[in-house]
Formats: structure tokens, sequence, C-alpha cells
């Protein structure tokens, strides 16, 4: 199972979501991480996310 970390940013909310996606089944949602109000406080759960798969 191929899985990949983003950021995305919604307008709507105004707010920063870290989210995981499986690259092997676009249609399964993502497992959402967090929404954060700055991008710099999402980047670093992003990270901190990386570094814990290492």
């Amino acid at each position: 199972m191929d899985k990949t970390l983003m950021v995305d940013y919604d307008p709507e909310t105004e707010e920063w979501i870290v989210h995981e996606r499986d690259l092997d089944d676009p249609d399964k949602p993502p497992i959402n991480h967090g929404s954060f109000r700055s991008e710099d406080e999402a980047r670093q759960v992003l990270e901190q996310l990386k570094k814990a798969r290492e």
C-alpha cells in the first residue's frame, strides 16, 4: 500500500489540512491528521509524521 502525506489549503475555512492519501486507491477518502490556522504549523506536523514513519 503506497501512501503519501499532504498539506492542502481550504479557502472556505481558511485552514491548512494535513492528510494522508492512499495512492493505490485514489477513491478512498483521505485520513485527516488535523486542521491548522497557519501553514507553518501544518508543515511542522507534516514533518513530524514523516519522521515517525522512518
